[in-house]
This record gives C-alpha cells, sequence and structure tokens, in this order.
C-alpha cells in the first residue's frame, strides 16, 4: 500500500500529538475534586504569576471537557454526572519545544535569577513559573518562560556580562535589581504618566550629566547617572541602567541598624488622634498642591520628627528626606506626589568625600 507524502505528514502529527498528549502531567479526577482544589494542590497560580480565577480559567483552556463546570467551589464530578466527566486532569499545554539551551553560562543565570522573582511589577514576561522541587514534579509552565528569558537576554548584552546580584526592590511600575557591576538594572512596563515620559525623564537626567562643565558622565549630588535605557529589542520590555541607589533597607543594615518592617508601614501614616489615620500619601498630596507648601511641610516634620526618629531615621536623614521633598516639588510639582513615600526613599553614594544623599528615586 502506498502513502502519499501529506499523508504521511499527516500520520506523523497525529502520533505526535499523540506523544505529547501522553507526556502532560495529568491528575486522575477525584469524585470530590473541585477546579479550586487543582488549582492549589497542583500550584498553578504561582506557577504562572495568576490570581484564582485566572488560573482557573487556563486550566479550563487545558481541558475543553471542562469548559462547562461553572461552580469553582462544587465537585466537577457532581456538575457535569459521572460520563461526561474525564477520567483525569491535564496540568499543563502541549510541550512541543524542548528547553531553552543556554551557550553563555551567566545570561542563564540571569534568566534563571528573573524568573525565581516573577509575578514582578513592570516584568513583560509574567508566565516564567518556579523551579519545583523534584517531588512536586517539573514546573508546568518553567521551559515557556526560559525561552522567553533567552529571547530578551540574546539582545540585552548587558544581562550576557553581568550577573544580578539581588532585587532591591518593587514599585507600582517598576522592579529594580542590583547588579555585579554596582549598576542598577530598571526593568519596567508604564511608569506613573506612561512609557514616553519616563524615558524622557531618563534621556533628560542622561544630557544633564554631559551639560555640566568638567564633569563627563556621573551622577549629580541628588541624581543618579544614567548609563543606557530604552526598549530591549524584540521584545515589549523597557529598562534603564543607572549607578547605584542603596535601598532605605539596605541603608539600615549597612549602618548597623534594624530595619522594622512594620514600622516601615506605619510610618507612611500620621496618627492623629482626633481625625483617625491619614494616609501619609494624600497628606503630602495636599501638602504638595498647597500655595503655601513649604510652611506647612515644614511643621508636618517637625510635629511628626519624634516618630521618623523612633522609626530609627537620625535628624540629619530626616531633613535630608524633607530637602528630597522640596527638590520634587521643585523639579515635577504636584505631579509626582505618589513618589515621596519612604518607599521610594534611597540614599545615593557620594564618591567626593561628601556624606551620602538621600534622595527620592523610584525604585
Amino acid at each position: 500500500m502506498k502513502i502519499t507524502k501529506s499523508q504521511l505528514n499527516h500520520i506523523i502529527k497525529e502520533e505526535l500529538t499523540k506523544l505529547l498528549l501522553e507526556s502532560r502531567q495529568t491528575h486522575s479526577l477525584g469524585y470530590h475534586d473541585t477546579l479550586k482544589d487543582i488549582v492549589k494542590k497542583y500550584h498553578i497560580e504561582e506557577d504562572y504569576g495568576l490570581s484564582m480565577r485566572k488560573s482557573i480559567r487556563l486550566l479550563k483552556r487545558w481541558n475543553s471537557d471542562l469548559r462547562d463546570v461553572s461552580d469553582d467551589s462544587k465537585s466537577i464530578v457532581n456538575q457535569l454526572g459521572r460520563r461526561r466527566a474525564p477520567s483525569h486532569v491535564y496540568l499543563g499545554p502541549q510541550q512541543s519545544r524542548d528547553p531553552a539551551e543556554f551557550d553563555n553560562p551567566i545570561a542563564e543565570y540571569n534568566a534563571e535569577k528573573i524568573l525565581e522573582h516573577l509575578p514582578m511589577s513592570g516584568f513583560h514576561i509574567r508566565r516564567g513559573g518556579r523551579k519545583r522541587p523534584e517531588e512536586e514534579g517539573p514546573s508546568t509552565d518553567w521551559n515557556r518562560g526560559m525561552g522567553a528569558m533567552k529571547t530578551m537576554i540574546d539582545n540585552f548584552p548587558l544581562l550576557q556580562t553581568n550577573k544580578i546580584i539581588k532585587k532591591l526592590g518593587e514599585g507600582v511600575y517598576g522592579t529594580a535589581f542590583l547588579l555585579d557591576n554596582d549598576h542598577v538594572l530598571k526593568f519596567f512596563m508604564r511608569g506613573g504618566e506612561g512609557v514616553d515620559k519616563e524615558l524622557e525623564v531618563f534621556k533628560d537626567l542622561y544630557q544633564q550629566q554631559w551639560n555640566k562643565p568638567g564633569q563627563g558622565q556621573g551622577a549629580s549630588a541628588d541624581r543618579p547617572a544614567i548609563y543606557d535605557f530604552g526598549r530591549i529589542p524584540k521584545t515589549k520590555q523597557y529598562f534603564v541602567e543607572m549607578s547605584q541607589l542603596i535601598s532605605l533597607k539596605d541603608w539600615f543594615s549597612r549602618t548597623q541598624r534594624t530595619f522594622d518592617d512594620k514600622a516601615h508601614v506605619d510610618i507612611m501614616r500620621f496618627e492623629d488622634e482626633e481625625k483617625g489615620i491619614r494616609p501619609f500619601l494624600r497628606t503630602l498630596n495636599r501638602i504638595i498642591q498647597s500655595p503655601d507648601h513649604r510652611a506647612e511641610l515644614t511643621k508636618l516634620f517637625d510635629e511628626q520628627r519624634p516618630r521618623f526618629k523612633e522609626f530609627g531615621l537620625t535628624d540629619e536623614e530626616i531633613d535630608q528626606y524633607y530637602d528630597a521633598i522640596q527638590t520634587l516639588i521643585k523639579r515635577h510639582g504636584s505631579k509626582r506626589y505618589y513618589d515621596v513615600h519612604l518607599g521610594n526613599v534611597g540614599v545615593l553614594p557620594q564618591h567626593s568625600g561628601k556624606p551620602d544623599k538621600f534622595i527620592i528615586f523610584d525604585f
């Protein structure tokens, strides 16, 4: 019996599909199993960086016979009936691609380092998956995540030559890492006023470094040096590489002080026995937009100085924090009021024998 080339290709495709289906991780469906039970048991939320609702939607996409299950908390068998309910549930997509292979060990190290922190603000690849212990079986999406990271790093020389040391901080729109060259690498997606505005800020900082006679490229007393910024080719990812900024938590550690995470959150609120607790940002937003903001801010800091000192700040550091807010107002008006909380206070090391400088910068 002779077969055509197209028939042979069809047979090969069908057999390959069967093999891929057989190799997928499955769950034998029990009588009492719900969609939520399966999502929790196999860590789908953590692997894909999704909410419970979106994880359930993803599980249904992998298993078309679950599409009529409407109640996430009720037994699947009870809802579908014994005849319609599947005997097993697939726990991931068909994996037709081999794991990404890196020729550069630094690139592979950085890819794993980033994936370990997903999901995170400002990073476009949100479904990297986590690397599971052997007893839990392979991650449902680690290979795809590594493939996406390889594409990014292949087009980003910085992460081919410099290792990520640790994650420094995470804000609403971005996440910053410390590199082994003491530079800070920040990934971001849009920023408070959009990507174009964010890139414009970095462009201005970069140009100002060259406009000061005799100084060349470097950080000013209250601004970091910008080495590179933009969009990584062939990706939707934006980045900025800047001089070292020390987070407030790391600064406390370097100066042999205890950083209290709970107190750090509490200090962002000002207590008022008569009016209750007013959020720090709301208070600062009102003051910054006031015509007499300097006097009001001075009064607020005078009143709250004991709380700042109890948290662990020195008088000099409190004054620098105050000066940093005034500088922010002078440069941006009331637009960047959301940047002034203690989570965005960092220390810019000075290399001219002067004391290190407190600044406000969106980590």
